[in-house]
């Protein structure tokens, strides 16, 4: 049984940042026991000086005390805690490949992903182990979010989900993008409910030639189907707004169309 005595205030406990500690430290596979002052286990409170087993990368026991495997590598902490979810970020992407315009719902999030991106490990140094990440503001709909699993070294498994919500925004005043973007709160309105009644026929017309999967095929508009997501129920709206006149008109919307939003 070997001792360390971890430096940082808190280990935080998932199985990402488990994988990591092992994988920097040659231990992938070995056993590990954390031992903490403290253990913020969240479903069953609080563990004064408890102990963490972990067997295979993953947390196989929490509690008061653990008998000690003789082969394992015992770490020490003051404070023990899941790992944080972010669920608001703009990294992890390459989104210089966004088409210009007002809206570019069509743009997926999981298909231009930079899992090379120093900020995952900023993000996994500050306690943060999973995000949603999606493009930025600026248009009426900017692309789709994308739920990532944080890791040090990249894999597939980092896709929690890969179509989170579509991204939205109202920003008529702030005009970040002149010529890409409606210049008044009518005009982004007008233009976004446009977006939804053309998903919404695009719906009808698919639910009319079920079965035949050539017309189908031959029809498929990827920026309807992002919306077409959203009036089915699969996924949300996620939209910045600022202003009550904004939030309103937003709110009016969605009613309209009977769709679930978040409002940034």
């Amino acid at each position: 049984m070997r001792n360390r005595s971890v430096p940082l205030m808190a280990i935080l406990l998932t199985l990402c940042v488990v994988a990591l500690v092992s994988q920097e430290n040659g231990l992938e596979g070995r056993l590990i026991v954390v031992r903490a002052k403290t253990i913020y286990t969240i479903t069953n409170g609080v563990i004064e000086n408890g102990m963490i087993l972990i067997e295979q990368g993953r947390i196989k026991s929490v509690a008061k005390k653990i008998e000690i495997p003789p082969k394992a590598v015992v770490y020490t902490a003051e404070v023990v805690m899941p790992g944080m979810i972010d669920a608001h970020v703009h990294f992890a992407l390459d989104r210089s490949s966004r088409p210009a315009g007002p809206v570019t719902a069509e743009w997926k999030g999981v298909e231009h992903l930079d899992l090379e991106d120093g900020s995952i490990k900023e993000a996994l140094a500050g306690g943060v182990t999973s995000v949603i990440t999606r493009p930025g503001s600026g248009v009426i709909s900017s692309g789709q979010a994308v739920a990532l699993k944080l890791r040090r070294y990249p894999d597939e498994n980092m896709i929690l989900k890969p179509f989170v919500d579509l991204k939205m925004a109202v920003r008529p005043l702030i005009k970040l993008r002149p010529g890409e973007t409606p210049a008044t709160a009518m005009g982004w309105y007008a233009t976004a409910s446009d977006y939804f009644q053309r998903a919404q026929e695009y719906l009808e017309r698919q639910n009319k030639t079920r079965g035949d999967l050539i017309s189908i095929a031959q029809e498929k508009n990827e920026r309807l189907e992002a919306f077409a997501a959203v009036l089915r129920g699969d996924v949300m709206v996620h939209i910045h707004c600022h202003y009550p006149n904004e939030i309103m008109m937003v709110l009016r919307l969605m009613l309209v169309r009977r769709t679930s939003l978040l409002i940034n």
